[in-house]
């Protein structure tokens, strides 16, 4: 039909981008099954690592950057590309970081709230979708970084992955125009994502 929906398991309506991201992970997924998997015990989570991409934290998240230009696998683009995952407990109260029990609606309508007060944010509708055990939503977003005021923005895809004990919120970020490039590895991520509890 013309409105950009399928009816999914269970009657729920599935958009177009929602399908189209639930195949392309489907896809990296039997791709990606046998490489060696990066362990967070702090995140509590497993995924495959991108190649050639850097390991770090910041602020409570772990980021992935792309090669810096003229690395093998670089990406053109200042400021880099990055890849960052920040995980919290979906009991909030058992793990002392919020009083009570999230739940994937709340999380996820708090996420767009937070996202459409971002400076300058143009945020697109969200895709609803699960993974292996995960209910998701996407985003993508343009926005400009309270700290570079008057640059060009930069672009997001957010996604949020909400499993039995823990929340995944994966961040694609980079210049406008630039997230195309490393698109396949950040598939390759939310396919390879595992909750290590």
């Amino acid at each position: 039909s013309g409105s950009g929906q399928h009816r999914g398991r269970g009657g729920r309506a599935v958009t177009r981008a929602g399908l189209g991201l639930a195949l392309a992970l489907a896809f990296v997924a039997a791709c990606g099954a046998s490489e060696p998997r990066f362990v967070s015990a702090v995140d509590r989570l497993s995924l495959v690592a991108p190649a050639g991409w850097s390991e770090s934290r910041d602020k409570g998240s772990l980021v992935f950057s792309a090669p810096a230009e003229g690395e093998p696998g670089a990406a053109t683009a200042s400021p880099p590309v990055t890849i960052a995952i920040r995980s919290i407990a979906v009991d909030g109260a058992a793990a002392g970081e919020w009083d009570g029990v999230r739940t994937p609606e709340g999380v996820f309508a708090a996420t767009w709230r937070v996202l459409a007060a971002l400076p300058q944010a143009k945020v697109g509708q969200p895709a609803r979708f699960t993974q292996d055990g995960f209910t998701g939503v996407s985003f993508e977003l343009t926005f400009v970084p309270p700290s570079r005021p008057g640059e060009p923005a930069m672009a997001r895809r957010h996604v949020v992955l909400v499993g039995k004990k823990r929340i995944f919120h994966v961040l694609h970020t980079g210049p406008r125009g630039e997230l195309s490039r490393s698109a396949d590895v950040f598939s390759k991520i939310l396919a390879s994502l595992r909750e290590e509890v």
